[in-house]
């Protein structure tokens, strides 16, 4: 639900977002620490291993004063977050989502849909065969009333897809075609 910005904060809000820009940590939930051999180790929230200060960054925001992942599960996350594919991807289907919400289409697919979907269609456009430039395709267009679902899509390459613009064209098989109306019941 998108905010309401012509409604002013209440005094309890403006404190506790006073405290948060002069780093005065909210009082919430803590981590698990241990002490050992009178060394206080923190949990890391990804690994989950017990690590002492030194191997966290440092967050004034918190209540312990550091980051809730350690030193490398942060560098694996922030090496990870920029593989181009990936951020491609995300994109993709983040502006497939925007379009179909700007065309009051109602139903959403999750990222393990979309992962199953790719795994199921392979990397193959349905129609020339082409592996370069994949794209995801609405067999009924949202600007003609489609649905963002997984029975509505289907994989075609950036050439094959201008092409057919806003038509209704399905290059899927029978079998194709049987998956999708099985898709959720698959493991």
């Amino acid at each position: 639900m998108p905010a309401n910005h012509n409604i002013p904060h209440t005094p309890e809000a403006r404190e506790k977002m006073r405290k948060s820009h002069i780093g005065v940590p909210v009082l919430c939930r803590r981590r698990e620490t241990k002490v050992i051999d009178g060394v206080t180790l923190y949990r890391c929230g990804t690994c989950e291993l017990f690590k002492p200060r030194d191997e966290f960054y440092v967050e004034k925001r918190t209540i312990f004063g550091i980051r809730s992942q350690c030193k490398v599960c942060h560098s694996h996350t922030a090496i990870s977050s920029r593989d181009p594919e990936k951020t491609k991807a995300a994109g993709r289907r983040s502006e497939a989502v925007r379009r179909a919400r700007k065309a009051n289409s109602s139903v959403t697919i999750t990222n393990k849909d979309w992962d199953e979907l790719e795994r199921l269609w392979g990397s193959k456009c349905l129609k020339c065969g082409s592996v370069n430039n994949l794209q995801w395709d609405h067999i009924i267009p949202l600007a003609l009333g489609g649905d963002h679902c997984v029975a509505n899509l289907q994989r075609l390459c950036r050439k094959c897809n201008e092409r057919k613009q806003a038509r209704e064209a399905d290059y899927r098989t029978q079998e194709q075609k049987q998956w999708v109306i099985e898709f959720k019941v698959l493991p």
